[in-house]
């Protein structure tokens, strides 16, 4: 105490006056020495108490000492014990690790082998040359299902053997000459079989499509050729198109030499135009009876010999039963015709359709055939195609263009036209576009010859004189209407069979060919109304040309055309003025009248208008009283003139 300083002895006394014993100590007055000496008599007492309880204790410690060593002892066998587990288990762990590498090892061996076992026997499978291989395509007949069977193993067999690293073997050495051997034994019987069923192509009247089926059963064998032996293949390919051009060419020549000879060539010459004088017409047209609105009864300026050249009736049968079954010529040269018998004679439309349909069903069936039999397609099967049936197309086309040259009848060439468009659509829907570039050519020769046909129909209205065709015009249609408004049905009705979109389009062109033809034909409607020296006479002319033609329109076409609509115009224009002549006549002040208040309201003077009719109403009442009953029973008569057959 005497050591510390005196700031550690006043922090003493201070933590010391903290004590709650000391602090109650202090506070009761107690005497400090005194309180002191009883403290440590106190913990004397304590001490001698502990003491005494400690050696009571004594036997009790010595059994926990004797307890902890025995433990301790325990414990240490345990340590040793489990240090032997542990280094145990160390060694353990090392013999699964080499173990584990020992088995991934032996898996790696194992997949090796099995793979060099796999490609091993593979390829022993691939050199085997087995007995049963060799004597099927030796001596089992090719026709036989087991031989293309056999093919089939012997093809891969030969792929196999040429592989650079199959040759290098020696037991590829050893094959690939029995292979060899084998192949050309082979070829040689594939190349007998398929050129013997090429020549039955040649036999005569033969039904070509039966060896072709037979080819294409075996199709096998020319896709073998091509890759083990491609000379024979060609040779085979040459030896094909050889024998199908020649006898597509000699049947399609044949077929079309001996339809044309049915071709009624007299049917149609270069004068059967509208604008032609009717050679029927003479004194028995300019008595027959006459009447104000001359319907297109049938008569002899009606009927005229050349109304069949104009007319269409069931020629458009031909468009819509394209795929009907062709004409034979021999059975269709015998019918009869005009109800006795004789060699019948057909339009040039009908066999037109027998040559082209049957040229398009063939070469659709022969176009498929090569792609699938000579594996080939787009363009290396178009050249296939020409190779075969490029000289039949160039035939039927002189064939076509011969005729055409000096055909008149433009309605059989517009038939023409739309079956061509028909049969392309037709190869297409077969998926079969070999005839496109044909098809084009044919209308590049039909459609000039159609439309210089047309002009000249357009050209021989426009020069057409009505006062130089006979001798007495009246009011009734003319004939050169009538056939103006056939003509013109019938290339609408065929047009309306068009609903096949293609891009040899020549409905623009056809529109401006009937337009000028209409307007050539009003103004022939004009010049013939212009012969009549009375307006009402003009006028009734111009009605039944008019109502003739909207007539034979409306009657012919399913829809109205652009043709018929003009007429229409026309004839609703014609029939008003005709009114407003018959009226003019006996009520003239009444027309006059309504035209003047017609001219006010479009002017839009409506009070002026008021005026006029102040000023002139009654004025027109007392002259309509006057002449009523008059002008009454002239429209009877009028009426009844118009009821008149």
């Amino acid at each position: 105490m005497e050591d510390k300083s005196d700031t550690q002895i006043k922090m003493d006394l201070k933590d010391s006056l903290k004590d709650s014993i000391i602090k109650e100590a202090l506070n009761s007055g107690v005497d400090l020495r005194q309180y002191s000496q009883q403290v440590e008599q106190q913990l004397q007492e304590v001490e001698l108490v502990s003491v005494q309880d400690y050696v009571n204790q004594g036997t009790s410690l010595a059994q926990l000492h004797s307890q902890f060593t025995h433990c301790d002892a325990a414990l240490e066998r345990m340590e040793n014990l489990l240090s032997t587990f542990r280094s145990q288990l160390g060694g353990l762990s090392s013999d699964i690790l080499q173990l584990q590498h020992q088995s991934a090892q032996l898996g790696l061996r194992l997949s090796n082998r099995q793979a060099a076992r796999s490609l091993a026997g593979q390829m022993i499978d691939d050199l085997v040359i087995p007995e049963a291989l060799i004597r099927h395509l030796l001596e089992t007949p090719v026709t036989e299902p087991v031989f293309s069977e056999q093919l089939i193993i012997l093809q891969a067999k030969l792929a196999l053997s040429g592989d650079h690293h199959q040759r290098c073997s020696r037991a590829a050495q050893d094959v690939v000459p029995v292979l060899g051997a084998l192949r050309i034994k082979v070829v040689e019987r594939l190349r007998h079989f398929l050129l013997l069923k090429l020549q039955q192509l040649r036999r005569p009247l033969a039904n070509y499509q039966l060896p072709q089926n037979s080819l294409l059963k075996h199709k096998s064998f020319y896709h073998f050729l091509i890759t083990q032996e491609p000379e024979i293949a060609y040779e085979v390919r040459q030896d094909y198109v050889q024998t199908m051009s020649k006898l597509y060419f000699s049947y399609f020549k044949s077929y079309s030499t001996r339809l044309l000879k049915l071709v009624d060539t007299n049917s149609v010459n270069k004068d059967d135009v509208l604008g032609s004088e009717d050679a029927s017409l003479g004194a028995a047209a300019a008595a027959a009876a006459r009447s104000l609105f001359g319907r297109a009864a049938p008569s002899a300026r009606n009927s005229s010999s050349k109304s069949t050249v104009f007319t269409l009736g069931t020629r458009i049968e031909v468009v819509t039963n394209l795929e009907a079954p062709v004409l034979v010529p021999h059975a269709a040269a015998t019918g009869t015709s005009a109800g006795h018998k004789g060699e019948t004679k057909y339009s040039y439309e009908i066999v037109f359709r027998s040559q082209h349909y049957a040229l398009a069903d063939n070469a659709c069936r022969e176009y498929l055939f090569l792609c699938e039999f000579f594996h080939v397609e787009r363009a290396p099967a178009m050249e296939l195609f020409q190779e075969v049936m490029g000289k039949t197309c160039t035939i039927y086309m002189k064939f076509v263009e011969e005729y055409v040259s000096t055909c008149y009848d433009s309605l059989a060439l517009f038939l023409c036209i739309q079956m061509v468009q028909r049969l392309q659509y037709l190869c297409h829907k077969r998926a079969v576009p070999a005839l496109d570039f044909y098809y084009e050519s044919l209308i590049s020769i039909l459609w000039p010859r159609f439309e210089y046909l047309v002009q000249a129909n357009i050209q021989s209205v426009r020069d057409c004189d009505p006062s130089r065709l006979y001798s007495h015009i009246d009011t009734r249609p003319h004939y050169v209407v009538r056939r103006y408004a056939e003509y013109t049905s019938a290339i609408s009705a065929i047009h309306e069979h068009n609903s096949i979109t293609s891009a040899m389009d020549w409905t623009p062109r056809l529109h401006h060919l009937l337009s000028t033809m209409q307007e050539e034909v009003e103004g022939f409607t004009l010049r013939l109304a212009a012969a009549f020296t009375k307006r009402k006479d003009q006028l009734v002319a111009l009605i039944n040309n008019y109502d003739l033609m909207l007539s034979v329109m409306t009657e012919r076409n399913r829809e109205e055309s652009r043709e018929a609509s003009r007429c229409k115009e026309l004839l609703s224009a014609r029939i008003s003025e005709f009114v407003e002549e018959i009226l003019f006549v006996h009520f003239e002040g009444l027309v006059r009248f309504v035209k003047d208040c017609e001219l006010i309201l479009t002017r839009g003077l409506n009070e002026a208008l008021r005026n006029e009719e102040r000023m002139k109403l009654e004025y027109l009442i007392n002259v309509i009283s006057l002449s009523v009953l008059k002008s009454l029973i002239f429209l009877f008569d009028v009426k009844v003139e118009l009821r008149k057959p």
